[in-house]
């Protein structure tokens, strides 16, 4: 039992360690546990996104929703941006299957990571500026649990960091996770007074068997780790789309 809880804690400081810039240290043992932690992870930067958002309605203009999206960014250190960026370059690049896993290694950013990252940044900050509290808390929550999701699809052949963090994973890791953000849904219907948002919870799935197995198509057999931060980053514009419709 000791054990299992001394698991579940490391696991949760590596998920910490690893998509946060959070003044952590990686505690050690197989990565794939954190595939269970994600989500909760996201909970926490939701709770900091909700609680800055609430100051919005005192600052000048638009800079309200300036400042929330650079401390979505800061929190994070990037880390999801950076992944969208070599992504749209690797899997948009109208060449061959060789050339475009070339690509998909290649850390610098081209012409089609530029325009990814800038049209998914400016969506951001047009639905920051509408986006109600608990929207702003579930997002993160739900764009990382569209990571351990996509653990359920192939992965890339290492070396890569796709393919590290998946060491020690088994669909367990991804069912908690899962169980975790219905939990944390339900408690958001009973608060929120309302079933719609429920509706937020079908954005991940979706992009996972959309965007997650076209991506494994065009990589050639299996998800890199700059696709995983993609789908993240996908998913948190497509729950905040949902959250201004609502």
């Amino acid at each position: 039992m000791f054990q299992g809880l001394r698991q579940v804690l490391r696991d949760c400081v590596n998920a910490t360690a690893f998509l946060t810039v959070l003044p952590v240290h990686h505690a050690g043992g197989p990565a794939g546990g954190m595939f269970a932690a994600f989500p909760l992870i996201g909970v926490i930067l939701g709770g900091a996104l909700a609680g800055a958002g609430l100051l919005r309605p005192f600052l000048p203009g638009e800079s309200g929703r300036v400042a929330l999206l650079l401390l979505w960014i800061a929190l994070t250190g990037g880390l999801h941006l950076d992944g969208l960026g070599d992504a749209c370059d690797g899997l948009l690049a109208p060449v061959p299957l060789e050339r475009r896993r070339a690509i998909l290694k290649d850390p610098r950013v081209g012409t089609f990571g530029v325009i990814g990252l800038v049209l998914l940044l400016l969506g951001k900050y047009a639905l920051l500026g509408v986006a109600a509290p608990w929207t702003l808390l579930l997002t993160p929550m739900l764009g990382r649990w569209t990571i351990s999701l996509a653990a359920l699809l192939p992965a890339a052949q290492p070396p890569g960091l796709g393919a590290m963090s998946r060491e020690g994973y088994h669909l367990k890791h991804t069912v908690i996770a899962s169980l975790f953000t219905l939990m944390v849904l339900g408690g958001a219907v009973v608060c929120v007074g309302s079933w719609e948002v429920l509706v937020l919870a079908l954005m991940p799935p979706l992009l996972v068997l959309t965007f997650g197995r076209w991506a494994v198509g065009r990589s050639g057999g299996g998800l890199t780790g700059d696709s995983y931060g993609a789908l993240c980053e996908l998913s948190e514009l497509a729950c905040l789309f949902a959250g201004a419709l609502l």
